[in-house]
């Protein structure tokens, strides 16, 4: 393995990075694959960005410069643009990065990188699980036997986010080597008095009121089902909290909202939308509990940055966080509205116990998952495949590597 920032020529190394899109309402993969872009940066890597948006400019990259609504951007659809712009990103790259599953940009980029005799690692993001796999079986199916199955078999490494995670995943008689890096946090200070006061200014009506935070997509596999049910059974024991639901996803709100009627708890549930920003940040820092009993996880950012935050949390097995217990840093409930209902109530009467959780938390947080531990990590990586591959390196452009051998490329 190659040490220092440089290449034994003295380049540095370049990895490119795909991500589905650079739009934050897709979640998980956006997210991890600005964090991991930063960090590179931070230890000297060079970094290119590609999706179906295009290209970006890692060093001001942020995925909030991105958000829409339009939420057909991202997906199975042919680009023809993109060829160009990947073919290009990839003749300047040592490595290639995918992130998600079925989208266009990472076929493409998995293809390229095989024609081209470059290393690529494919992170699934939790796509490949059993639970994911049988969520549109159809479409998964046909765009797998078309594209995935190779890739994943082509790759020179599969990066999971978690054991778990890796165990539970289809591989299509893949014999890459298996990397188990999990996601990171960028480490911050903030004063929870001031974002007490962040908060009222943004939502007046949450001001003095005890705050159970979800932070995530709305979408069914988030248990949201059992979030509202087992909430409302808590409203006239504990009159004072407030459930706050931040995330986009306008597919499934309809049914969220019909669920908080049905239950009568309009007037206790506040539903943000997307939140990015200092809106983020006081409802993260200035929140009492972090709840998410997801039916699947690849490796949840929003549980790091809740405990970073220094916020007890409620679980659920599936949401692939072992260390909660065994750090004390919260509670894992079972995937039932009795045990979503428990595991808050168990925080509600036990004050101490949340401000020792949340202490706990934002120590093993630092300690543990921050962008800056992840990003050497990946680096290691990164260098191990290229040293595998006896890639050669000149000192000013990685002319060893095979280029495209014609303008035109194609998928087959």
């Amino acid at each position: 393995m190659t040490s220092g920032n440089s290449l034994d020529s003295g380049r540095r190394l370049c990895v490119l990075q795909v991500l589905p899109t650079f739009n934050p309402r897709y979640g998980g993969p956006v997210a991890a694959g600005a964090g991991i872009s930063r960090s590179l940066n931070a230890h000297g890597i060079d970094v290119r960005l590609a999706s179906a948006d295009g290209e970006a400019d890692p060093a001001s990259f942020s995925p909030e410069q991105f958000d829409s609504d339009n939420s057909g951007r991202w997906g199975y659809c042919f680009r023809s643009r993109l060829f160009p712009i990947i073919r290009r990103l990839i003749n300047e790259s040592d490595v290639v990065h995918v992130h998600g599953m079925w989208n266009f940009p990472a076929s493409l980029a998995a293809k390229m990188a095989v024609y081209s005799g470059i290393p690529y690692v494919v992170s699934p993001h939790g796509m490949l699980t059993r639970w994911s796999l049988g969520q549109s079986v159809l479409k998964k199916r046909v765009y797998s036997f078309l594209a995935e199955q190779k890739n994943v078999r082509r790759a020179s490494a599969l990066h999971f986010f978690s054991e778990e995670e890796a165990s539970t995943s289809e591989r299509w008689g893949s014999h890459a080597r298996t990397v188990i890096i999990p996601n990171g946090v960028d480490a911050q200070e903030y004063d929870r008095r001031t974002a007490r006061e962040e908060i009222g200014k943004f939502y007046p009506e949450l001001i003095g009121k005890t705050l159970i935070l979800f932070l995530g997509r709305l979408h069914p596999g988030k248990g949201i089902d059992l979030l509202v049910p087992a909430f409302g059974s808590l409203c006239s024991e504990f009159p004072a909290i407030r459930l706050v639901i931040a995330g986009p996803n306008a597919e499934y709100s309809g049914q969220m909202f019909e669920l908080i009627r049905r239950f009568g708890i309009a007037d206790r549930v506040m539903v943000t939308g997307l939140v990015t920003g200092e809106r983020k940040r006081a409802l993260l820092w200035g929140s009492d509990i972090f709840v998410l009993p997801s039916r699947h996880e690849g490796d949840s950012i929003s549980i790091k940055e809740a405990l970073l935050a220094g916020l007890p949390i409620v679980i659920t097995p599936q949401c692939n966080f072992a260390l909660v217990e065994d750090a004390n840093v919260g509670t894992v409930v079972e995937l039932t509205i009795e045990g979503v209902t428990n595991g808050i109530r168990m925080l509600l009467v036990n004050p101490g116990m949340r401000t020792a959780m949340g202490f706990q938390g934002s120590q093993l947080i630092r300690d543990r998952f921050t962008w800056d531990c992840i990003g050497r990590k990946f680096s290691e990586v990164y260098r191990e495949l290229i040293d595998q591959r006896g890639a050669r390196f000149t000192s000013q452009s990685p002319k060893g590597k095979n280029k495209w051998p014609r303008e035109e490329g194609c998928l087959t």
